[in-house]
């Protein structure tokens, strides 16, 4: 626990779930607050900890922690008086940023701080368009030349006008261009730089697409009912999540013209705040409300394979998400009874629930629910050479089908035939020897009569 300032570990679950492929085990830690944090991201670090940073007591904080969750340091930042962190993500030279924005009694400013990969500050940058106007940041990325793009919105003291502003820095943070875009324009909350050298920009219910020195090329309305939170770049394309006005989270996919290639909602993943997107090795995703920490795992086109949520407590918040190449994801949040404090969770690429009890916090994974659903996981290790573990569960008995084919249609194996025993419900794992099978792609299809799941696998030889 060596250089731990305002967190400590309050509460430790471990269950192993190594029969389940993919990790030896998982865990969450939680680190006890003075004030209610607010974790706004998470990532993996090259040593395989990891770095969540987020708002406590109106400063920006950054904590850092080993592959098993102890806390190596934490370190605060802050100018004037309140502080508010938006966005955490890792620099190409090994350290971090963070960018939020300062609040003093009559105006906001963008705020930009670079540290080291030890916490260190190296500088900070405060941006603004004059004394009694706000501007607040709401996100911001490293461009492709090493410097910082952010964007936020700003208003002029006494006029209710917000207008969005793209600002672009150098290296060392110093200003090289900014735009202030018309007020029709309502993209403030989120963006990527896209191929060509522009940006995406999203936002309410808005996308917009510019060049390299931040000019309009195209904008997607997707109506006044919906309000876009987060953009990434995935395998196909720009995907971006959100909330409808009955407070369901959607998530779709723009192509590089701003074509929707797909849509979908999710009911069950109701919120009235933010939501996190991440993307999955299979090209699927996780999404997470930032309040209430609930999630849902989607296939590539976006139908949902398995959900999540808190159990007990009386509030648990601003929960951020990343996914680890090959093992299952890192969830940021927030505990604010029994007592106050951050939490990082370590799980496969599972179903889990988290668990509030009176003096601590765990979480049950998948070896321990019954899906409240079919659940097909994808199959572990893939791509393989011979042999590869395929696991599923059922949310009742049923007379279980699991077959694989080819990409012709061709059955390749029957690995449960017609007549096979009722499965109970819960969770199930079968091996699948491919030895002698050609090296290609091939489909697992799960059929119990009433649900079908199916994943892709592929076989290299």
């Amino acid at each position: 626990m060596n250089g731990l300032k305002m967190f400590a570990v309050v509460g430790l679950a471990l269950f192993s779930t190594a029969a389940w492929g993919q990790v030896d085990s998982v865990w969450i830690q939680t680190y006890r607050s003075e004030g209610r944090p607010k974790p706004c991201s998470i990532l993996q670090t090259p040593d395989n900890g990891f770095a969540l940073a987020g708002t406590a007591v109106d400063s920006f904080f950054l904590l850092k922690v080993d592959v098993n969750g102890d806390s190596l340091w934490w370190k605060s930042y802050r100018h004037l008086a309140g502080n508010y962190c938006q966005r955490m993500i890792s620099t190409n030279d090994g350290g971090f940023a963070l960018a939020g924005y300062i609040r003093s009694d009559r105006w906001d400013d963008y705020f930009l701080v670079k540290v080291d990969e030890n916490g260190d500050t190296l500088w900070s940058r405060v941006y603004g368009q004059g004394e009694g106007d706000s501007e607040k940041c709401n996100a911001f990325i490293q461009t492709a030349d090493g410097g910082f793009a952010l964007l936020g919105w700003y208003n002029t003291y006494n006029v209710n006008v917000y207008r969005r502003w793209l600002l672009i820095t150098d290296v060392n943070g110093d200003s090289l261009w900014s735009k202030i875009y018309d007020p029709s324009i309502d993209a403030s909350s989120d963006l990527v730089q896209t191929e060509d050298g522009g940006f995406l920009l999203v936002g309410n219910s808005q996308a917009v697409k510019t060049n390299e020195t931040g000019e309009i090329e195209w904008t997607h309305d997707f109506g006044n009912e919906f309000d876009c939170h987060r953009v990434i770049e995935s395998m196909d394309g720009y995907a971006i999540a959100g909330r409808n006005r009955s407070y369901e989270t959607f998530l779709t996919i723009l192509n590089a013209n701003g074509e929707v290639q797909w849509f979908n909602s999710y009911p069950y993943l109701n919120h009235n705040f933010k939501c996190s997107v991440t993307e999955t090795d299979d090209g699927g995703f996780l999404l997470a409300s930032s309040h209430g920490v609930r999630f849902v795992r989607t296939t590539r086109e976006g139908d949902s394979l398995w959900t999540a949520r808190y159990i007990g407590g009386e509030m648990t918040a601003w929960s951020c998400i990343t996914a680890i190449p090959g093992d299952g994801f890192a969830i940021g949040g927030a505990v604010y009874n029994p007592r106050n404090g951050a939490f990082i969770l370590r799980t496969p690429d599972r179903p889990f629930n988290i668990v509030i009890s009176e003096d601590s916090l765990g979480v049950e994974p998948f070896n321990n629910l019954t899906p409240s659903t079919l659940f097909l996981a994808p199959a572990y290790p893939n791509p393989f050479n011979s042999t590869t573990r395929i696991e599923f569960g059922l949310s009742k008995p049923a007379p279980t089908r699991l077959q694989i084919f080819d990409p012709l249609g061709r059955r390749v194996a029957d690995l449960m035939p017609p007549g096979t025993t009722a499965l109970q419900e819960g969770k199930h794992s079968v091996v699948w020897n491919a030895t002698g099978v050609p090296a290609g792609e091939y489909l697992i299809r799960l059929q119990t009569g009433e649900e079908t799941g199916t994943a892709k696998v592929q076989i290299v030889k």
